[in-house]
């Protein structure tokens, strides 16, 4: 009797198990707790800041009036975050 193996990776197997939709749950779920640590890790007005403007879509111009803020102060809180949230991913 001839064995062949799958080259199928564990993601690959994952997905053919699976339920249409888990994955895309999962990866999201994941995204979230990257969030909430990068979040945790930076000060109250840096996330401050990030809340405003991603959650309650303020515009940035109405960010760095409240908040006393350069243009440049803010731009840097968001690359910051953005930098961790790539490293933390």
């Amino acid at each position: 009797m001839e064995h062949r193996r799958q080259n199928g990776t564990n993601e690959d197997i994952f997905a053919a198990v699976t339920p249409p939709g888990t994955q895309e749950k999962i990866r999201l779920a994941k995204k979230v707790e990257v969030m909430k640590k990068v979040l945790a890790g930076i000060g109250s007005k840096e996330r401050d800041a990030l809340e405003r403007y991603y959650l309650r879509g303020q515009p940035a111009e109405q960010i760095c009036q409240g908040m006393w803020l350069t243009q440049d102060e803010f731009r840097l809180i968001k690359s910051l975050a953005t930098a961790g949230l790539a490293e933390a991913d």
